[in-house]
């Protein structure tokens, strides 16, 4: 849950503050800090003012402070952010500063910044020091696991550094809520480690780059595009022009769960069980992908399985059509979806050939009732 952005107690606040937040002080007096012209104040006095200034309930001081926390001068401002602020002041700045590496690193350093912020951080930044800022504080990782997640679904963190926080967690038996973790954790154990740290390392450099390629939206579609049967005809083609072969199942795995659409559909048919899992079960999984996938009859069992069982997947016309229409799904479910189906379909289903005749039967006598 992100920092809650609220007034800080006025006994909490810089004995310089306070006086503008006592009881009975007229705005414009509070104005006059949130818009920077307050005298006496140092760096850390003016950015904690300037928070408490953008929680008042006068709309006016409010815009005049943010607007002025974010015309702060590189100077006081690095110099604040490197200060004992309070962590709701720092994670105020955060949310204003974050295309500004320099203001970043500052915070991410500060001993004072909460692990909300790292979470929120570890989200949105792209920076690849920033990420191993992040990533290299074992302690906070360890506290906060949605660290490790946010790290693990920004697809701009290394996939190196990615296994290396995931490691840390199943080591010290922190569970980490992402889809598949058991199946990942289980991957990154039985793939090798080196002891020599210079191996190690040209590894983690092959690593980056075999997942780093096939990453990039360019390789295999924009997010949101849906290849159809056609184009999957040529998976093999594909994997190899891509370099989706080479992946590890760790690297397909997170890719599942990080990559386009394009790319999620070839590894929903990966033959491998735990990475068409992982695909499917991605949270970027859109509804035109599941109806394409429950349209599949070279889908993985488990994966028709899994999207069968999913109350709000169900509630979709076009899938609930897809999956009694596939041999894959099984025939309990076809038995009970195959009332939801309208006139024109049943028709469809009474004739097909690719289904179990106890299922055409079935529709046929739904067909004579209805008709």
């Amino acid at each position: 849950m992100p920092l809650e952005r609220i007034p800080l107690q006025v006994d909490e606040l810089p004995a310089a503050v306070a006086p503008f937040f006592a009881e009975d002080v007229k705005a414009g007096k509070v104005l006059l800090l949130a818009r920077g012209l307050a005298p006496g104040l140092d760096a850390s006095d003016l950015a904690t003012g300037l928070y408490q200034s953008a929680c008042h309930e006068n709309t006016k001081i409010v815009e005049a402070a943010v607007k002025s926390a974010r015309e702060l001068p590189d100077a006081i401002l690095s110099g604040a952010l490197s200060s004992q602020l309070d962590p709701q002041v720092l994670d105020f700045f955060a949310g204003l500063v974050q295309s500004q590496t320099d203001k970043i690193q500052r915070i991410l350093l500060n001993p004072n910044t909460a692990d909300e912020t790292a979470v929120d951080l570890a989200r949105v930044v792209s920076e690849d020091s920033l990420l191993e800022i992040i990533a290299k504080n074992e302690q906070r990782l360890l506290r906060s696991p949605e660290i490790i997640k946010a790290l693990y679904l920004n697809p701009t963190t290394r996939m190196s550094t990615a296994n290396r926080c995931l490691e840390l967690a199943v080591r010290n038996d922190v569970v980490v809520d992402i889809p598949a973790y058991k199946e990942i954790a289980q991957a990154l154990g039985a793939e090798q480690k080196y002891d020599d740290p210079m191996d190690q390392a040209l590894a983690d450099a092959e690593s980056d780059a075999a997942f780093g390629g096939v990453h990039d939206p360019r390789a295999l579609g924009e997010d949101g595009e849906v290849p159809d049967d056609d184009a999957l005809a040529e998976e093999e083609n594909l994997r190899k022009r891509t370099s989706l072969l080479g992946l590890t199942i760790s690297q397909k795995i997170r890719l599942a769960h990080v990559g386009t659409a394009y790319q999620r559909a070839l590894l929903l048919r990966d033959p491998n069980r735990v990475v068409a899992m992982a695909a499917i079960k991605s949270p970027l999984v859109k509804e035109t992908e599941v109806i394409r996938v429950s349209q599949s009859r070279s889908a993985n069992d488990d994966v028709i399985r899994y999207i069968t069982l999913n109350r709000d997947w169900l509630k979709i016309h076009q899938v609930k059509v897809a999956l009694v229409a596939n041999p894959k799904c099984p025939l309990p479910t076809s038995m009970r979806l195959l009332p939801h189906m309208r006139l024109v379909e049943l028709r469809s289903l009474s004739r097909s050939k690719n289904i179990s005749s106890a299922l055409r039967n079935a529709a046929k006598n739904l067909l004579n009732k209805k008709g």
